[in-house]
């Protein structure tokens, strides 16, 4: 919310001695106070929770410096994802066939065989615990959707360690700052 709006709505601190004054009904100025004191407090828990999770960044930037050093050492997010231990191995058993004397492509589909296992084990638990956070926070709601729509919670969650770090390497390799509007919960491959 901008502050602008805040202000003009007569939510903050400084408008509301005017509001109080033009409302006349004794029961309504009491449920106009009672709303603002539950809105003091919620601010205060948002800016607590807002610097924990500032102060948690900075341990996981922290985390991310001092192992990849670099986003350029990264050509592309695939290849940041295997790093982050993110990126899944298929094996392919055979593109080709004989068949009738003739090599025809095949119609199998590749074998999936997991995650990639040589991977940064503690950038592999930033981005997971980043998805276990947002799972139950920011991301909450889109996550459900996926899991009740079949999707196991394993992937969810793996989609969303891949989606938080597709943002932080787009972001740190472009030097940008971090802006939510453009925030999306979609799947990445």
């Amino acid at each position: 919310m901008s502050h602008h709006y805040w202000h003009r709505g007569g939510y903050s601190k400084e408008d509301r001695e005017d509001w109080r004054r033009k409302i006349d009904n004794t029961a309504r100025l009491s449920r106009a106070d009672r709303l603002w004191k539950q809105l003091d407090y919620l601010t205060e828990l948002a800016e607590e929770a807002k610097k924990e999770l500032s102060k948690e960044a900075r341990k996981h930037a922290a985390i991310l410096l001092a192992v990849a050093v670099t986003p350029h050492r990264f050509r592309t997010i695939k290849q940041f994802w295997a790093y982050c231990g993110l990126a899944v191995r298929s094996k392919i058993t055979g593109e080709y066939e004989m068949i009738g004397g003739q090599i025809r492509r095949t119609k199998k589909q590749p074998l999936i065989r997991g995650l990639n296992r040589n991977y940064s084990r503690a950038l592999k638990n930033v981005f997971k615990g980043a998805a276990d956070t947002a799972s139950k926070g920011l991301w909450k709601n889109q996550y459900k959707a996926k899991v009740e729509a079949g999707t196991k919670s394993s992937l969810v969650r793996l989609t969303l360690a891949r989606k938080i770090s597709a943002i932080t390497y787009s972001i740190w390799k472009k030097g940008e700052r971090y802006d939510d509007k453009k925030l999306k919960f979609t799947h990445s491959g």
